[in-house]
């Protein structure tokens, strides 16, 4: 449960982030499902949530519980309360149950469930979802043209609200634009005809570049995480190596953002590896398109020279506000693709110089987008409880990866293992390497050791390294033991976006009992071998006193 006087959507997803990704196992597919009244909820536009945000393949389905009437629909029909001054304390163009303070954010939800492949459901729309059962539609229901849905032949029968969250297609799925489209409530589509009246016809190109070494699925991917959606695929020639591919982010009042990527694979390598152009643009209303357009030059430049702080600060309008982080969201994913091609080694014959160089430089961020995690925990085990010898562990644990890795990127942090080339495992001829990045926990001489692959999507290949890595840190004379599973987040549940002093944050929860033993000799080997032999606990320090 999120506190009531969280105001900012963006917090509130990230809170989720914290509370549940991190727990949840890496089989299934998550998803998050606010109820809201839709007012007051701080959400400036979609780019605050599909931008920097975790959410890989995470839908956002949005309950509005407030009720269909009390939603703004561009026209003023409702009757404001006789003895008061309505201008001044309500909003006309609703019926006067909700004050000024709490604005209206019903439309900005709605184009973020839009964007990261959720639904909006309004109050009318909500009860017949959950009185509506798959297979048993009625004509005249919304949800008819689901033929999914609607199909009578099945073995399990959720209702509708199970049906469009739980059972929800990822984009990745060739099934996903037929399955699951519902219509948007009656006072958006009233608001969006009144506010799209002039949009622009063909999209203004902003940008345009070429890469080269570059591979096509990561470029895809990406895409999707940044919420964009497919809307015309296909090949523009007789060539088979070439493919081309039109994306869409649809954003406020009619703007959409066009990625359009044009391929063309590598007869000396992989299908998958290639040459790419990319061309951005953006459609929408002109006069915006036009400042956006205008800006984004400024905003190249100062990205160029590093000058990102202004001579004074000034109070931007809410347009201003949105062309400048739209102009950022352009020139970042532009930056991403770049970033994409120069991490894409074709080959091992050089030195590594440039490609370490790009590798040193990568955030968090950059390694999440890019790269496939495999993670485990590794425990040491002392015979003694010495604090001095936590330092000592860490050492000896970069001592055993650094031997193990092929070059060192950042000492004693980050390392590089080449590994063979994907033909031998997947008909290609691609070159793949991890990363492993070593990193504390919170729990005494307990480590978590994350490995990152590169565009290694062969899962026996992958969890193959893996095992040859722990086998490397185990067999150093039993001083390491590898967790049966990554259990210091069940024991810690902690928050790696929002400030523990902040009001709305989740605190880091630590439950323990604790008990005094008899001093018998026989107690406490009883105890340890009952632990580690039939509850699978690790023993990280065994001492009589």
């Amino acid at each position: 449960r999120i506190n009531s006087f969280t105001s900012s959507f963006k917090q509130m997803i990230e809170t989720c982030c914290a509370c549940d990704l991190q727990t949840l196992p890496s089989t299934g597919r998550p998803c998050f499902v606010i109820a809201t009244d839709c007012r007051a909820v701080q959400c400036n536009n979609v780019l605050d949530i599909v931008q920097g945000q975790n959410l890989k393949d995470t839908p956002i389905h949005i309950l509005d519980l407030s009720g269909c009437k009390t939603h703004k629909t561009g026209v003023a029909r409702y009757a404001i309360h006789e003895n008061e001054p309505g201008y001044l304390t309500y909003d006309h163009d609703g019926p006067a149950s909700f004050s000024l303070t709490l604005p209206d954010d019903c439309e900005t939800l709605y184009d973020v469930c839009k964007s990261t492949r959720g639904h909006f459901f309004d109050a009318d729309l909500l009860k017949q979802a959950v009185d509506t059962i798959a297979g048993k539609v009625d004509v005249d229901s919304s949800f008819h043209d689901d033929i999914y849905f609607s199909l009578k032949k099945r073995t399990v029968r959720p209702n509708g609200l199970q049906w469009y969250t739980i059972f929800s297609l990822s984009d990745c799925c060739p099934l996903s634009q037929s399955w699951g489209n519902i219509p948007a409530p009656k006072y958006i589509q009233q608001r969006r005809e009144l506010t799209l009246k002039h949009p622009s016809k063909d999209p203004v190109k902003f940008l345009s570049y070429n890469l080269f070494p570059v591979r096509v699925k990561s470029l895809l991917v990406m895409r999707i995480l940044d919420g964009f959606r497919a809307r015309k695929y296909g090949s523009n020639s007789q060539d088979p190596d070439k493919v081309s591919i039109i994306f869409t982010l649809n954003l406020e009042m009619g703007t959409v953002i066009h990625y359009e990527l044009q391929f063309k694979s590598s007869r000396y390598h992989n299908a998958m590896v290639g040459s790419a152009n990319i061309k951005i643009s953006l459609a929408g209303e002109p006069s915006f398109v036009q400042m956006v357009h205008n800006r984004y030059e400024l905003v190249k430049n100062r990205y160029k020279s590093n000058q990102f702080a202004p001579a004074k600060k000034s109070i931007l309008s809410v347009k201003d506000r949105t062309c400048l982080q739209i102009c950022n969201f352009l020139y970042w994913i532009s930056h991403e693709d770049v970033l994409e091609s120069n991490i894409c080694p074709l080959d091992w014959k050089d030195d590594g110089s440039e490609l370490l160089k790009h590798l040193h430089d990568l955030t968090s961020s950059h390694i999440y987008r890019h790269f496939r995690l495999e993670t485990f925990e590794v425990v040491y085990i002392l015979e003694s409880d010495v604090d001095s010898e936590d330092m000592s562990a860490e050492r000896k644990l970069i001592s055993l990866i650094s031997a193990w890795s092929s070059k060192t990127i950042l000492h004693g942090k980050l390392f590089l293992r080449q590994l063979a080339n994907a033909g031998t495992h997947t008909g290609g001829d691609l070159t793949n390497y991890c990363l492993v990045e070593i990193d504390r926990t919170d729990i005494a001489r307990m480590f978590t050791v994350n490995v990152h692959f590169f565009e290694q999507i062969d899962t026996l290949y992958r969890l193959a390294i893996v095992n040859s890595l722990k086998e490397t840190i185990s067999s150093n004379g039993g001083t390491f033991v590898i967790a049966p599973r990554p259990f210091s987040k069940f024991i810690f549940r902690r928050n790696q976006f929002l400030s523990s002093t902040s009001a709305y944050g989740t605190r880091n929860l630590h439950q323990y009992d604790s008990w005094e033993l008899l001093n018998d000799p026989e107690l406490l080997p009883l105890i340890v071998k009952r632990r580690s032999q039939f509850d699978h606990f690790c023993p990280i320090v065994v001492s009589s006193t």
